[in-house]
């Protein structure tokens, strides 16, 4: 008796979870918040579903726990499916159909996490993606150095822009396109901003960014109990600040990078209005880009960060990611843009 009791009491708790699921999602959409505990459940909303799983064990329960476990559960699937899944799937509208006959260049963007890969690995994959522009973020001296002393990655490439630090604040442009122009760099945030020639008179600004993360804020030295964007996104509005007059002058454009944002926080509005989102006009999957460090032999991401925007004509023709362990919690976003 006292187990049937127990039984009960827990299949209402699987119940009354799958309930805050969804008055959860529900709260995500009508008030999305920049800072604090319901920020971080935000970011990591797809995975708090999965809380529900050892209850998927009670479904059979009789009476009316189990019918009430069965009702809620169903409806938080259908909740989950609404809300995420049509992330994973091009969304119609998003961007202009590219004309057949315009000229496609390949966009990678990669973040080399603090010089972990090896400098010999960091070489050999650029030296194996076929791509006409690298960003690169996470850029350290001894990456760079590697990268300049390849002979065969300075052929290639005619730009190549390397700014490195010790830190995580160094930006780097490879590029098969010639440059016009002096380059722009500065470290807070992390920008590079260089101007290619396309040929026959036409030119696209490639941006290349990283807006540091926010700070995750923690209880009884590591449990997770709050997020704090702030500085986020003060990065990300200056970011915005070097883009709008790009925007403006109606120059094609280029934004990529790690912008240490997820779509369904307020940050990623500040920083995609106005501008096409690769993954979201072609990609399909979820298009995670990163996982934890202590993760990263897992060959897919965990949430999307890396992104590839574009703007002023410039339009996505496909988009993956390559998440095959290279010593980075990052994984290679690599896409085909439509020059107008």
């Amino acid at each position: 008796m006292a187990v049937s009791r127990i039984r009960s009491l827990v299949t209402l708790a699987g119940a009354a979870l799958a309930v805050a699921l969804i008055v959860l999602t529900a709260v995500h959409l009508l008030a999305p918040q920049r800072d604090g505990l319901m920020a971080l459940s935000q970011i990591l909303a797809p995975y708090l579903f999965l809380l529900l799983v050892p209850f998927l064990l009670l479904l059979r329960t009789k009476g009316t726990p189990g019918r009430l476990l069965r009702w809620a559960t169903a409806a938080a699937i259908l909740v989950f499916v609404i809300r995420f899944v049509p992330a994973w799937l091009p969304l119609p509208g998003s961007a202009p159909a590219a004309a057949a006959s315009a000229s496609r260049i390949s966009v990678v963007t990669w973040n080399l996490e603090l010089g972990q890969p090896d400098a010999s690995v960091v070489v050999d994959t650029i030296r194996a993606l076929d791509a006409d522009v690298i960003g690169l973020v996470e850029l350290t001296p001894g990456h760079a150095a590697a990268i300049e002393a390849d002979d065969a990655l300075r052929r290639r490439f005619p730009t190549m822009e390397l700014r490195p630090t010790e830190g995580s604040l160094g930006v780097g442009l490879l590029s098969t396109l010639p440059p016009i122009g002096e380059p722009r760099a500065q470290l807070d945030p992390p920008l590079l901003v260089q101007r290619l020639d396309v040929g026959e008179g036409r030119t696209v600004t490639a941006v290349v960014a990283h807006p540091l993360p926010g700070r995750i804020e923690t209880a009884l030295g590591s449990i997770p109990v709050g997020y704090d964007s702030t500085s986020r996104d003060r990065h990300l509005a200056i970011v915005r600040g070097v883009v709008d007059p790009i925007l403006a002058s109606r120059e094609p454009l280029l934004l990529i990078g790690d912008f240490n944002v997820v779509d369904r926080e307020p940050g990623y509005d500040d920083i995609a209005t106005g501008l096409i989102d690769a993954h979201r006009a072609v990609g399909l999957g979820p298009g995670h880009t990163w996982r934890p460090a202590r993760l990263e032999w897992l060959p897919f991401g965990l949430l999307r960060i890396d992104l590839l925007f574009s703007a002023n004509g410039v339009t996505p023709v496909s988009l993956s990611q390559d998440c095959t362990p290279r010593g980075s919690d990052h994984c290679i976003v690599a896409g085909v843009m439509a020059l107008p």
